[in-house]
């Protein structure tokens, strides 16, 4: 395997990364709206 090869794959496993962690956060935060959603409903 040639370097050019390692490294796109290198980005590319980063930019999936990203990616995933950018989703994550989104996903978090939706939760916490949701659950505070809730709480303000049994208010």
């Amino acid at each position: 395997m040639n370097i050019d090869n390692k490294a796109l794959i290198i980005i590319k496993i980063k930019a999936d990364a990203r990616k995933l962690t950018n989703e994550h956060t989104f996903f978090r935060r939706l939760l916490n709206k949701v659950t505070q959603l809730n709480l303000f409903s049994y208010l």
